[in-house]
């Protein structure tokens, strides 16, 4: 298991990680039951000027989110690093339970990455629910939840050029496309971490074996680098453009859930 002294944080972030974990220790008490850095900084990776620092605080009930995130800001404004770049998620231990019984992949990530810092230095192994039944056919509570998402984000991107607004619906049907990716992977129990790896375990698994058409995952996979120059280079993309990307990874999305409905047990 990693450790801090292995994490990617500079000296001032590190400072303000100890501040902000004495402080929940002194006035949350009892009700602290763990703090942990995961994601690319818990792996000793940069990933980038504006890498997160990603925190996961687990108090009883999960209650104290608005004080918690304004500890956080304050410390680490007081170590003069930037808040901008903390990332906080707040869980009480039946919401921890119940993402650990239905095997969600944020938390199985967090899971195996997780640098504990304050709390159960076994990372409260044992807050888990049972795993649900599932009836012959049933779908996985974590891929309606990733399909849920998807329509979400089309139906976002949608009334982003409605308003006459391409950029950012370039990005959100991007994000739609690959979580139907992510959903049909997650009934084949199938997860990789990475974007470009997660459209490669989905051709593999579903275009090479016959299962998806392969000229609807090629065009909707070319996504992938449109999202990266919306997010990252600063391309400008029209209403039209944008309109044309959202229709194709729609027909993607509903390409998933046709397959998923009409093969539920592949295996």
């Amino acid at each position: 298991m990693a450790t801090l002294a292995e994490a990617a944080l500079r000296a001032e972030e590190r400072r303000a990680l100890d501040h902000f974990v004495e402080r929940l220790e002194l006035e949350l008490g009892g009700d602290l039951r763990g703090v942990w850095l995961y994601g690319s900084r818990a792996r000793g990776e940069w990933t980038g000027p504006e890498s997160d620092v990603d925190l996961l605080v687990i108090t009883t009930d999960g209650s104290e989110e608005a004080w918690l995130r304004s500890a956080l800001w304050e410390t680490v404004e007081a170590e003069r690093a930037s808040p901008f770049f903390f990332s906080l998620q707040v869980y009480g231990l039946d919401r921890l339970a119940e993402r650990r019984g239905i095997q969600a992949w944020f938390e199985k990530e967090v899971d195996r990455e997780r640098i504990v810092l304050a709390g159960d230095p076994e990372g409260l192994a044992g807050v888990r629910a049972p795993a649900p039944e599932l009836l012959p056919g049933e779908m996985r509570r974590r891929t309606e939840e990733l399909l849920e998402e998807a329509h979400e984000r089309l139906e976002v991107a949608r009334l982003s050029v409605g308003a006459e607004i391409g950029t950012p619906a370039v990005s959100l049907a991007y994000y739609a496309a690959f979580d139907a990716a992510r959903a049909a992977l997650s009934e084949e129990d199938r997860h990789t971490r990475s974007h470009e790896g997660t459209w490669q375990l989905f051709r593999e698994t579903f275009v090479l074996a016959g299962r998806f058409d392969a000229g609807l995952y090629a065009a909707t996979h070319a996504g992938q680098e449109r999202r990266e120059n919306a997010d990252y280079r600063r391309v400008r993309f029209t209403p039209e453009e944008a309109r044309s990307i959202i229709e194709t990874c729609d027909r993607f999305l509903t390409a998933v859930e046709a397959m998923l409905a009409r093969d539920p047990d592949p295996k």
